[in-house]
């Protein structure tokens, strides 16, 4: 396929596929992982917030076939989780006012 027919989630395929460990700077990686640390801090933090249990009780009521995990438990449907998750994890989000001491 051409480069310049190739879709944006084909071409966020063909960078994920080519990366290794080695291509990423330590810098990088040290940042993903205090990124992901405050994403599961936060989401954990919000697990039974009166707003994310409305959420949760959406998800629930809305079924479908379950094959995600939901974070704090249960499963459901990847759209659901991914709505449910996403929503935990961006509840809190401490990084949106400044990230370890730096502001944006």
């Amino acid at each position: 396929m051409p480069e310049s027919a190739a879709t944006t989630v084909e071409k966020i395929a063909a960078f994920v596929v080519g990366c290794d460990n080695q291509s990423v700077s330590p810098e990088v990686r040290d940042t993903i992982g205090k990124h992901l640390l405050d994403s599961i801090g936060c989401a954990i933090g919000a697990i039974g917030a009166k707003t994310t249990l409305h959420i949760k009780s959406v998800v629930d009521s809305f079924g479908g076939k379950p094959t995600c995990t939901l974070i704090g438990g249960g499963q459901s449907s990847p759209d659901r989780a991914a709505l449910y998750n996403g929503c935990l994890v961006r509840y809190l989000d401490f990084m949106d006012v400044a990230i370890f001491g730096r502001t944006r």
